[in-house]
């Protein structure tokens, strides 16, 4: 699996009229070589079944993933749908899109650019809001530790099979949150890549 935190900090790409096409897949293609640790030969990205992209957008975050196996498109979202700000809305003009289609949309002609031989069939894929017995309503806070979470353990199986680690009943649930926040935290904190990791600690 492949992880792109390229459209993280991407919001002016999504709405800046200025980009177009060429321009947006050269951003893609520059942040996949970064992650792919400048090895040219995995741009094809042929190595890999699975593809996500994390997003962070109206200050909440998600993941796009794309199956390149079974040419499925997946938003994985914590929030409840009735709650969530994420929408699924296809135009044919690119700046109506929603952003899970606006991603699909750069990275189906990325992958058209590097004659990936199932370009066309992701083409042809819709997202699908991925469903499951977790997700939250009126929670608007712990989303990045829910990110986290769907990270380490969805591998694109069905969801029935998936075992995120989330109990179901509120108490534990609960207390599974607050764990996995102090654990994550720490690890955010004392990462080589905060380069305020130093300043942080000498001030604890």
């Amino acid at each position: 699996m492949l992880f792109d935190f390229w459209w993280v900090q991407a919001e002016d790409m999504l709405l800046n009229k200025k980009y177009g096409d060429s321009q947006r897949v050269e951003k893609l293609k520059s942040a996949l070589l970064l992650v792919v640790e400048k090895k040219t030969s995995l741009m094809s990205l042929s190595e890999y079944c699975v593809v996500c992209f994390l997003i962070l957008e109206y200050g909440h975050f998600f993941l796009v993933c794309f199956d390149l196996e079974n040419t499925a498109i997946t938003v994985i979202d914590n929030m409840a749908v009735e709650e969530s700000p994420i929408h699924l809305i296809n135009d044919n003009s690119f700046f109506n899109k929603t952003t899970p289609y606006k991603v699909k949309d750069v990275f189906t002609k990325y992958r058209k650019l590097v004659n990936h031989p199932k370009y066309r069939q992701i083409e042809k894929a819709m997202p699908q809001r991925l469903d499951f017995e977790w997700k939250t309503v009126g929670n608007t806070v712990d989303f990045w530790v829910f990110v986290m979470r769907h990270m380490k353990t969805w591998f694109g199986v069905i969801v029935d099979k998936w075992d995120s680690g989330f109990p179901l009943e509120p108490s534990p649930k609960k207390a599974t949150l607050t764990w996995l926040r102090e654990k994550y935290t720490v690890k955010l904190v004392t990462s080589s890549a905060n380069k305020h990791r130093d300043r942080i600690l000498g001030e604890a």
